[in-house]
């Protein structure tokens, strides 16, 4: 079984994984809200922000990583 990530260039051959942690939270979310919706409309909008969370914390650390992996690469 080959590692995930190539030493060589610097890949990650699982980086698109994220994606998977955003549709999940949205799938979640809109479960919750449709259970929800009926006897607590007001709360029921607050489970959107789940996905939003997710997304801020999917997209933060990455644009964060791959610059420092960029700097941190020998030219």
């Amino acid at each position: 079984m080959r590692a995930s990530r190539d030493l060589s260039t610097g890949q990650n051959h699982f980086s698109a994984f994220p994606s998977l942690h955003v549709g999940w939270s949205a799938v979640c979310a809109c479960a919750a809200w449709l259970a929800i919706r009926r006897p607590r409309p007001r709360t029921a909008t607050l489970v959107w922000l789940f996905p939003l969370v997710m997304v801020a914390v999917v997209i933060t650390p990455a644009t964060t990583t791959s610059s420092t992996w960029s700097a941190a690469q020998p030219s």
